[in-house]
This record gives C-alpha cells, structure tokens and sequence, in this order.
C-alpha cells in the first residue's frame, strides 16, 4: 500500500501560472491574481497554485489555509507520529474504542467502503505488515516467514469498528495505515477551502494526488503529466487535459529498495503481505472524489488491469489509465475510454490504447 511517503507521483504542468507569484490578467475591470505556494507537509511536497479576482493578502491568506490545514491532518493521520489520532487507535486496538473527530471518522468511512468494494485490496488496516516492512527495510533486511504470517493475521478491515465518534481496532496488535488514502482527503480538503475563500481557478499538488479547481486563468485546461516510469522526475509519458476533477496515480517505480537480488516496492498485497509484482508499473485514476481515488488506486494496483476495469463497471465517472511492460508487446498505456480526447501521448515509446468499461 501506498504510504505517507513521496510516493508514485505524477507531476503538474503549469503553464502559464506555475512557479510565478503575483502574475495578474485584466479582464474589463477585474485583475486575477495568481500565486503558488510550496511546502513539505504529509511527508511529501506540496505545491499549490490559486488564482482568483481577489486582494493579495486575500490571496495569501487562502494559501496559507491550505497549509495550516495539511498540518492539521498530518496531526490527525500519521502512522509515525506517537502523538497523531490514528496512532491513538492503534495504540488502543483490542482493548477499547477511542473517539475520533469528524476528519478521521470521514477518511475511515470512505477507506472501508473501497475495502469492501475491491475485496480488500485496498485495506486500511494493513498497517502491522508497512510496519514490519519498513522496519526489516531500515535494518537491511527481509522480514522473516513467522513474522510476515504474525503481522498478515491481523489484517482484515472486517475488524474495524466505527461507531458514532469512535473508532476500535477489534485485534490486539492490528494497525491502521492511512498511506494509501490521506493525502487524497487532504487535497480534497484544500479544494474545499479554496472553494470557501472565493477561489475558483486552482491546482492542488500533493506528490501524485492532484485536484484540478476549475480552469487555468486563461479559461484553458489544465494539463497534468502522468511520469515516465523509466526516466527521471518531470519526463511525462502522456499528459491529460482535465478541469474540476482529481488526478491520482500511485506507481512501483518511486521508492524501490534492492534485497537478495532483487528490487522491492511499497505497494503491498492485503492479501499475501508481499510487495505487489508483475508488469503494471503505475495506474492513474481520474475521478471527481479525490479520497476515492486515492484509494482505487492502490486497489488497482493491487488487482492489476484486468480485475480492476471489471470493477470499473459499477464506478461511474470514474476513468483509469494503466501503464505496464509487456514482455512480449513492449510498453503499453491502456486508457478507458472516457478519457479519449483527453489524453496526449508524449512519449514515442509506448503504445497507446483505449478500453470501454460502460
């Protein structure tokens, strides 16, 4: 599962706004501003662009919003923070509920309705085996088979309780890893906040998960680069032109680790404990639910092309694309058919192809 790291990420083209502070449009008697802001916060960097017909200190004080409420969360979802809510459950699983404020509680619900939805390949109570994971990483090593099989026995979200305003891990030793999850509500947050504060032109960058807020200044789309898995940082494979929609990609190619002659990721299967393999290197789903997304994802990931655009079919409004190394067929993105006329392919390498899921 995807953790509160600098994960699979796809990175934002700005055109014509990015990394310029203060840049202004007329238009008639209204100046857009525009303003981006840079930061580290949910383990990863975020970057966010607001542009809107307001003052400047308007303006900066909606940025600062932003980041004031990605700490918050930070407080409230880490894994690794002795101090955070989630390790306030986890410390407590099999020997009493906690109470849980409105933005765990949230992120919780929507984590085990994917759950249940995908069969548990996106499982939020995976967290004893990312433990052992990064622990064994750390000190050079695999995890042992007892171990591994220890901390495998007690996932299962089925022992999540949620009842109003607390949560309860049901299995002494269980953990919750909102990893794969976070950061999706977090963005979908900070749109909202944008919203509230009169901005409604935007693009929100949270490594790899991406809210889009209406247009770009210039009434244009914005266009986001899906990463080349095989090049370096900022080298798109295809772009997207999307508005008033979310971008998340999660990938097996960011924060590899090499063991015993091989290379291992991030990524886990609920189901097994063990890094996820195969020949799918990212999937990017496109969604107006970026908490969703964030989740499916991983699931996708996890349940590779196939299994996931069958489940695609009870997902409305929910688009995909899928970028593998075939052995036999070389380098492929499959896109689902929703995004055609979307979707431009930047890189000469690879195949691109379209698929109905409706």
């Amino acid at each position: 599962m995807r953790r509160l790291s600098l994960a699979a990420n796809i990175f934002v083209i700005l055109l014509s706004v990015a990394g310029i502070a203060g840049i202004f449009l007329i238009r008639g008697m209204n100046v857009v501003r525009s303003s981006t802001r840079e930061g580290v916060a949910m383990d990863t960097v975020i970057r966010v662009t607001a542009s809107a017909v307001l003052g400047r200190r308007e303006l900066d004080m909606a940025l600062d919003g932003v980041f004031d409420l990605m700490r918050d969360l930070e407080k409230k979802f880490s894994m690794q923070d002795p101090d955070s809510a989630l390790s306030a459950v986890n410390r407590s699983a099999g020997a009493s509920p906690v109470e849980i404020d409105g933005d765990l509680r949230s992120v919780l619900e929507t984590a085990l309705r994917i759950a249940d939805l995908t069969g548990g390949a996106f499982d939020p109570t995976i967290g004893a085996v990312t433990e052992i994971w990064r622990d064994d990483d750390g000190a050079g090593r695999l995890p042992g088979s007892d171990d591994l099989a220890a901390a495998l026995s007690l996932v299962g979200y089925g022992g999540l309780e949620l009842t109003e305003g607390r949560a309860y891990l049901e299995r002494a030793g269980a953990r919750l890893d909102l990893g794969g999850i976070a950061k999706g509500y977090a963005s979908q947050a900070a749109a909202r906040l944008l919203r509230e504060r009169g901005i409604g032109s935007a693009l929100i960058d949270l490594g790899g998960n991406v809210v889009a807020l209406g247009h770009r200044p210039d009434g244009q789309k914005w266009r986001i680069g899906v990463q080349d898995p095989f090049k370096d940082r900022g080298s798109p494979l295809c772009v997207l032109e999307v508005s008033n929609t979310s971008v998340v990609t999660a990938g097996v190619y960011e924060r590899r680790w090499e063991m015993d002659g091989r290379s291992w990721t991030h990524i886990y299967d609920p189901s097994t404990g063990m890094p996820i393999e195969g020949e799918l290197l990212s999937v990017t789903v496109v969604s107006d639910d970026p908490t969703e997304g964030d989740a499916l994802s991983t699931a996708f990931m996890v349940l590779g092309p196939a299994r996931a655009l069958d489940l695609m079919r009870i997902l409305p409004g929910v688009e995909a694309v899928f970028v593998s190394d075939l052995a036999e067929n070389g380098r492929e993105i499959l896109a689902t058919s929703g995004l055609r006329g979307s979707i431009e392919l930047e890189d000469g390498g690879y195949r691109l192809s379209f698929t109905d899921v409706y």
